[in-house]
């Protein structure tokens, strides 16, 4: 068997196979891009596929780096490393739209693929700089009739969907498959171009409908907000999307391209359920459900008391600080993507009935009797709960009395007991009691802030008699979300989330507040003044200047770091008058970053020391023999950590878990821990003051 292949500058190589004799084949990459066009178009099902048939001849792309293919319902790609792709719908119009391969996005890598989603309603494709995802478009209902002018009107506002205001936008976006699941009689098809008041001239009313998938009924007309319904996605943010699984997690398909927010730092996207924002310091976190909520009433990232946000959203855990959540959707196909399922419980605290963590089926429990041990009960369906993660909707009272009438004739029980005892709820304006957590005072209402609290959610409730089994460690069920100057918290059971109050002191007593000044002078006092001081170097002071921004090194995103600026005095022989030599007094000033943070094995908040510079000396040689003595002495301690204070286990009898220990803009180190026996409710203040520099003497 003889292999031969044939290779010019201009042309790549075919390697022929013969059991005769050697065969040479010289092939372009025309040729090469037709064939492999071909054999996809081939695989995809030809004529019959999506594509449907061909229209263009195999030609050069514009970018000249690939080939493109038409055809009926969209086009095959082809580059020499990316391979041979298809493009339809939506998504190749996105694409074009972008410029294509000439845009950021590049050349295809994928198919247009089925989405991932427990509904399978979108689909996506991966390009060499990002992904585009296309889901089914956000509605409105138009009542009355329609008319030229009112899709002209409608494909009008859809042409300008990127002026809309971020708020309005990210609601709408959210708030999409509501509408839809109001209106169950109408659906919204794929389709690859948008309706215009022509086709609307030229094919009539019912045409049209019958193009955009919508349909006539008695409430009126739903036609689509956008014309496409695709966006992209794109790098640190693209990454952490896929991280978190994409259009199958719970921030569903994208519903706005990347932007930039107004301040000019930071990026975000917008999704069906939440959204990613990212700034070069702190990378891209998601934040969803009602921490978002109360994150966008208090102006997003433009609020200075809470800024970005520095960490997905996470549990409490007493041991470690905090647990990831589960970020998948489950498969739920009647849940509204933008909807999050809720235990049985949080039927007591207002919301409406729909989907929870409770089988279908009836199950039996133990009934307390005075006469006898046990009677197997057969339960009900318990009331139901689901929360809308743009607004908590209140139960109608028709459907609250017909819940209540039914518990007060039944003689079972619910996994909550007697639905008719049960409160609708307790504001957080007065004081309640719960088992779990004891007193709850709020010290004062949050403004423009609703929230309910329903005691029975947060403590376990045990039905039956019998002994009680031995606990196990206790796991917090709440959720919180940490921004560079604050921490959002949102009790399970709650209907708002909070803004959560540093502690200073725990009840032994032990302090968990400290300025820059505190951090300056345990710099000294855990480092050792001999650190900073060399033959010729004498330490005169440390003074606290004030502290960089956050910052990402790949891996984690580092805390606000203090800079300490630190004065050493000597004395150098320097030329003087007739060329003697005179001993005169020198001195250099040299930053030093320390960065603040929590050790979680050893429970403690510590500091370390992560860089140095030298910032002025009174000369060159001065400079340089100070410099030459810290790369021996301070260099080594680089990156060491040093204990501030060592945490309790426990705070009161509870376990402390500390939610974030950060440095603010002005050099104070708060720390936040998740609330058990006290849950204060007050605004996040005096944290965004100027800096103050303290000065630290040394004799």
């Amino acid at each position: 068997m003889n292999v031969q292949a044939l290779q010019t500058p201009d042309n790549l190589a075919i390697t022929a196979i013969s059991t005769n004799t050697p065969i040479e084949i010289a092939a372009t990459q025309l040729d090469l891009a037709t064939s492999s066009i071909n054999g996809k178009y081939a695989n995809l099902g030809g004529a019959g596929s999506t594509l449907g048939a061909t229209t263009t001849a195999v030609t050069v792309a514009a970018s000249g780096a690939g080939f493109v293919r038409g055809f009926q319902n969209g086009a095959i790609v082809w580059h020499p490393i990316a391979g041979a792709h298809e493009l339809h719908g939506p998504i190749l119009t996105r694409w074009n739209e972008l410029g294509a391969e000439n845009g950021f996005l590049g050349f295809p890598t994928t198919d247009v693929m089925p989405g991932n989603d427990v509904r399978s309603e979108g689909s996506f494709a991966h390009f060499e700089g990002g992904s585009i995802y296309w889901a089914p478009l956000p509605l409105i209902i138009a009542t009355g009739v329609l008319t030229t002018a009112t899709v002209s009107t409608s494909l009008a506002a859809s042409a300008t969907v990127s002026t809309i205001p971020r708020a309005t936008l990210a609601v709408a976006a959210m708030a999409a498959t509501s509408i839809a699941s109001v209106a169950p009689a109408a659906t919204v098809a794929p389709v690859a171009t948008a309706a215009t008041a022509a086709t609307v001239a030229k094919a009539g009313i019912g045409s049209v409908l019958s193009n955009i998938g919508a349909t006539l009924s008695t409430v009126g007309v739903i036609v689509p907000v956008s014309s496409a319904g695709a966006y992209e996605v794109h790098g640190a943010i693209r990454d952490k999307y896929l991280a978190l699984g994409a259009e199958a997690s719970i921030l569903g398909y994208p519903r706005t391209d990347e932007s930039g927010t107004p301040d000019g730092v930071g990026r975000y996207n917008h999704f069906q359920g939440g959204s990613i924002y990212w700034t070069p310091g702190t990378s891209a976190h998601e934040v969803h459900g009602l921490i978002r909520d109360l994150w966008s009433s208090l102006g997003w990232e433009t609020n200075p008391q809470l800024g970005y946000p520095i960490s997905d959203e996470l549990i409490p855990d007493p041991r470690v600080g905090h647990r990831r959540p589960e970020t998948l959707k489950k498969p739920i196909l009647s849940l509204p993507s933008d909807v999050v399922k809720l235990p049985a419980d949080a039927a007591a605290g207002g919301f409406p009935n729909a989907i929870v963590n409770t089988p279908a089926a009836a199950a039996t429990i133990a009934k307390p009797d005075a006469t006898a041990a046990s009677t197997a009960v057969a339960l009900p369906i318990a009331a139901t709960a689901v929360a809308a993660k743009n607004n908590a909707v209140a139960l109608s009272s028709a459907k609250s009395n017909t819940v209540a009438s039914a518990a007060a004739k039944s003689s079972t029980f619910s996994a909550l007991g007697k639905l008719s005892d049960k409160a609708s709820g307790v504001s957080l304006g007065s004081t309640i009691t719960s088992t779990a957590l004891g007193t709850i005072t709020a010290t004062r209402p949050i403004t423009g802030i609703s929230a309910t609290l329903d005691p029975a959610l947060l403590g376990s409730i045990i039905i039956g008699a019998g002994p009680a089994s031995t606990p196990a460690a206790q796991r917090s069920v709440n959720r919180f979300s940490d921004f560079e100057s604050g921490v959002l918290f949102w009790v399970r059971g709650a209907t708002g989330a909070i803004t959560l109050s540093p502690v200073k002191t725990t009840s032994d007593g032990t302090s968990l507040s400290f300025s820059g000044a505190d951090v300056a002078a345990a710099a000294v006092t855990s480092m050792g003044r001999a650190t900073f001081e060399s033959n010729n170097a004498h330490l005169s002071s440390m003074t606290f200047v004030g502290t960089t921004g956050y910052s990402f090194d790949g891996s984690q995103t580092h805390n606000r770091r203090h800079r300490l600026q630190f004065i050493v005095n000597g004395v150098e022989n320097q030329s003087g008058p007739f060329g003697l030599m005179f001993p005169q007094p020198v001195t250099a000033t040299i930053e030093l970053l320390v960065e603040v943070w929590f050790d979680a094995a050893q429970r403690r908040i510590a500091l370390m020391p992560t860089d140095w510079t030298i910032v002025q000396a009174s000369s060159g040689t001065y400079g340089a023999n100070v410099a030459a003595a810290l790369r021996t002495q301070l260099d080594p301690l680089l990156w060491t950590g040093y204990g501030l204070v060592t945490l309790p286990d426990t705070d009161g009898g509870a376990a402390i878990a500390v939610l974030s220990v950060k440095t603010l803009a002005n050099g104070a180190v708060v720390v936040f821990t998740e609330p058990h026996s006290s849950l204060v409710l007050q605004g996040i203040s005096e944290v965004a003051n100027a800096v103050a520099p303290s000065v630290h003497l040394f004799s």
